[in-house]
């Protein structure tokens, strides 16, 4: 049933152990998972863990033409991770690999472009004291870093989620650690590579250890999880600094939120948790009043531990990923419709973990990362033809 998985924290172990016996409990009661919504799954790419790199932990970016962008976390010829193109037809180019000096290491988020076709992430190690870089890479190829982290007084620590980019092409992110009270931060970064803190976090009532992407809505106005101060948070900065925790969460509406968030048209804001009170996540809405509404409770059998966003369709369906758990116990692909019904529209099978939002193409296929499996058990890039 695939009660286990590599490199987890005592704390996950123990959250994981009660999620095993809750999932033997519904398997016995209800026999076998319920039927869901079918989707077929085909391999676009299976990493070596040589040079093209291994441990897909990030979202996709999609350009015009169809090819795909994305990162490992380890691998490649430096042994820090790598940047990737993925073409149509599976043909994997390597943009750069990452040394764990200078140009950083370990990259664990997903690219983004801006208005030239320059594409912007983040890697987790590496720069000046080992506590990250912001990097570019160019529409000829050409790397370049735009900021080494710690290297001032107060600055951010450890960059991991995806970075969100405005008009301007002013790039926003948060560090997992570093700033003012060492509790991690929210940082804007100009196209010269100008890069100041917007907020510091204390682990007091505004939450701590932000490790997610950002939201960032028409007004300037920006949207994150935190997933310390106990429970974890749902914040909003403005564009002046002000910092509120619109929801802090108590465990049985969720715990550690380390995705992030998206909106609808409405303006309320749709996430994950990677635990709750049976210790497996769920999936929550946030109205913009403040009250919190669970949609899903994942038991294991269903899932776990989802860590990726979400995407939504034109239909108002929700789509996201749990890292574990599930029929075959290595995690699955879920879609959620606006009426609350839930169904599991993928179980990986021989591994698999994704731990990223899921892509779509104008088509309605979804592209993805799995942290292991594919051909090498090394990660791979997948799409699923969700049926509508």
């Amino acid at each position: 049933m695939g009660c286990a998985k590599m490199n987890y924290t005592e704390k996950e172990r123990a959250r994981l152990t009660v999620i095993c016996i809750l999932m033997l409990g519904a398997m016995a009661m209800q026999g076998e998972e319920a039927q869901a919504k079918k989707a077929t799954e085909s391999l676009l790419y299976s990493f070596t863990g040589g040079n093209d790199g291994s441990a897909p932990v990030g979202s996709l970016f999609r350009d015009n033409a169809g090819n795909f962008y994305g990162t490992t976390s380890a691998g490649g010829v430096g042994g820090y991770g790598t940047v990737f193109k993925l073409a149509p037809d599976g043909t994997l180019t390597t943009l750069h690999a990452f040394t764990g000096g200078k140009d950083g290491g370990e990259p664990r988020g997903g690219l983004v472009s801006d208005s030239g076709g320059n594409l912007y992430g983040v890697a987790s190690s590496g720069g000046t004291i080992d506590a990250g870089t912001v990097f570019k890479i160019a529409p000829d190829g050409t790397f370049s870093v735009l900021h080494k982290f710690g290297k001032k007084s107060g600055d951010g620590e450890r960059p991991m989620g995806n970075l969100v980019a405005d008009s301007a092409d002013t790039l926003y992110g948060t560090t997992e650690g570093g700033g003012a009270h060492q509790w991690g931060t929210v940082y804007k970064i100009t196209p010269s590579g100008k890069e100041s803190i917007l907020y510091s976090f204390c682990n007091c009532s505004d939450g701590g250890g932000p490790d997610a992407g950002l939201l960032r809505d028409g007004e300037g106005n920006l949207y994150g999880t935190t997933g310390d101060n106990s429970g974890g948070t749902v914040f909003e900065l403005t564009p002046k600094g002000v910092e509120t925790a619109l929801h802090t969460f108590t465990g049985d509406d969720g715990e550690t939120p380390q995705s992030p968030l998206i909106a609808d048209d409405l303006g309320n804001l749709y996430g994950t948790t990677f635990y709750s009170s049976n210790g497996a996540g769920l999936v929550f809405k946030l109205a913009p009043d403040g009250t919190i509404t669970t949609l899903h409770a994942f038991d294991g059998t269903d899932g776990a531990n989802p860590r990726g966003g979400l995407f939504m369709d034109s239909h108002g369906r929700l789509y996201g990923t749990t890292t574990t758990m599930g029929k075959n116990g290595h995690g699955n692909v879920f879609a959620l419709g606006p009426q609350g019904k839930f169904s599991v529209v993928y179980s990986f099978r021989d591994r698999g973990y994704p731990e990223a939002t899921l892509t779509p193409d104008p088509t309605g296929n979804l592209y993805g990362t799995a942290e292991s499996g594919g051909a090498n058990g090394m990660g791979s890039v997948f799409v699923l033809s969700v049926a509508q």
